[in-house]
């Protein structure tokens, strides 16, 4: 399952973060893992990458060993569908290119949400510093043309 062209890939992805960031919370091996569920470190492993689906039956193993129900499972699944389509968002509003925006499915959860948190303070602060800075001063283009449309006016009266 580690074709990104498949449609179920970042769902799969997304899955196997949540294992792995909630088997770290916990100070969980993957061989302590495994060992709780019946399988080995690897298939754990390449469970939390992505590039293995977990059964119904051994999903429900590993969320009993992570002390998850599947509800929680789903919560924190919804949870980084929301993290990951606000960053798409913050990523066009910020111009990012198409490839730039791409390279954000290879960042960890925990990135995607820190990095989520920031473009939103940047965005923040920038908004707050157009509303409290005082009038840019003229530049001096903008002068000699204010200054000649004077003299202009001024020599047609």
């Amino acid at each position: 399952m580690h074709d990104p062209e498949h449609p179920d890939f970042a769902a799969v992805r997304r899955l196997g973060e949540i294992i792995r960031q909630r088997r770290k919370t916990r100070h969980l091996t993957l061989a302590k893992l495994g060992q709780r569920t019946g399988v080995t470190a690897a298939y754990i492993s390449t469970i939390e990458r992505g590039r293995n689906i977990p059964s119904a039956r051994l999903t429900q193993r590993i969320a009993t060993a992570l002390d998850l129900s599947l509800e929680d499972l789903q919560m924190a699944e919804r949870a980084a569908i929301d993290i990951d389509a606000d960053l798409r968002a913050l990523a066009q509003q910020f111009h990012l290119s198409p490839a730039s925006i791409a390279e954000l499915d290879q960042l960890s959860l925990e990135t995607r949400q820190a990095l989520a948190t920031a473009l939103h303070d940047v965005r923040a602060l920038t908004a707050a510093d157009r509303e409290s800075a005082p009038p840019e001063p003229p530049s001096p283009a903008r002068e000699r043309r204010a200054s000649r449309t004077r003299s202009q006016g001024g020599s047609s009266r």
